[in-house]
């Protein structure tokens, strides 16, 4: 078989699985609130850049040994220890500088990307991100939806989350107005979470997302605090299921390479328990109409209670801000 021939063998069956995910996900919106956002650096990225560039951003351009340090602990996924190392290098700047980086004064709505925009129709209960900024509030408040805002510092977070159902979130690494609330280093951890690894936080976690299943949005899940949360979550749960709507490298091109890389992804992202739902690197459009298909189909259910397939993986087509039934085909 031609190197072609194997690529398109390969891609028509990311698209089948891509189907098969969205449909599962579209019958968990059925069941009112049972799936959870995860909101990472990514939905962001169009106002503040990725987490990468941030955390670059703080280490002076005349540095080249802390570059390459910093840059060290970025390819290998280590977050948390490239903001730690930031911090003990340069002390307060690195909260002065990212006081400064995500300040809200950045943020313009028309500058926010659709998909975000399209939170709020989608998810008016519990809403979890790891950013320091107040995009997510923004594009809330301008839905008229006012979020109960959580951080990791306050008693009885888990109950207020799953308590009452009111619209809230929580907001894991802390809020860019509230400089003690920040989780960004290993010490940042430890101090708002009891330890270091996020044992306290993985244990706040499960009991948030009890029967209900995580989206994962804008989050790569390669190695950061959430990835060994998950992979311990997946040892202990074998049953544990998530969904995740992440980038393929390298597009959709697919080298010799770029397929083993991808296989191994693959097996990394099931022993985490998540469903992924691709989209090539890049094109970012993806995510948002992989957003809409679950609106259409969410509000569909709303009003119909049970979703018919007549051969289509949703039954709506979006015309000019409406939602209208496709018509049968014959």
């Amino acid at each position: 078989m031609s190197e072609k021939s194997t690529r398109q063998n390969l891609i028509d069956e990311i698209n089948k699985n891509n189907e098969k995910n969205l449909s599962e996900l579209m019958g968990r919106l059925s069941l009112n609130d049972s799936v959870v956002p995860y909101i990472g650096a990514g939905m962001s990225s169009p106002v503040f850049g990725t987490w990468s560039i941030y955390l670059k951003s703080i280490v002076p351009k005349y540095d080249k040994e802390g570059h390459e340090v910093l840059s060290g602990k970025l390819d290998e996924g280590d977050y948390e220890g490239a903001a730690q190392w930031i911090r003990d290098t340069y002390g307060i700047e690195f909260y002065n500088q990212t006081a400064e980086y995500f300040c809200n004064a950045k943020i313009k709505y028309e500058s926010v990307s659709q998909a975000v925009k399209l939170l709020p129709q989608l998810f008016r209960r519990a809403v979890l991100t790891t950013n320091l900024d107040r995009i997510i509030e923004t594009v809330y408040r301008r839905e008229g939806i006012s979020l109960k805002i959580l951080l990791a510092g306050h008693s009885r977070l888990v109950q207020s989350l799953t308590r009452d159902g009111a619209p809230c979130l929580w907001k894991i690494h802390g809020d860019i107005e509230d400089r003690e609330s920040w989780v960004l280093t290993k010490d940042d951890y430890a101090k708002q979470y009891g330890t270091s690894d996020g044992r306290l936080f993985r244990d706040y976690l499960e009991q948030v997302i009890q029967g209900k299943v995580l989206l994962f949005l804008g989050c790569s899940l390669e190695s950061d605090m959430i990835v060994h949360i998950l992979e311990d979550m997946g040892r202990r749960n074998p049953y544990i299921k998530h969904y995740a709507i992440l980038p393929v490298k390298n597009g959709y091109r697919f080298k010799m390479s770029d397929q083993e890389d991808f296989n191994r992804r693959c097996r990394q992202l099931g022993c985490l328990g998540v469903k992924p739902i691709w989209y090539p690197d890049g094109k970012y459009d993806f995510v948002e109409r992989y957003l809409l298909r679950l609106l259409q189909a969410r509000k569909y259910f709303s009003e119909q209670q049970k979703l018919h397939f007549d051969g289509h993986p949703y039954p709506y087509a979006l015309e000019e801000g409406r939602y209208i039934k496709k018509k049968p085909t014959k």
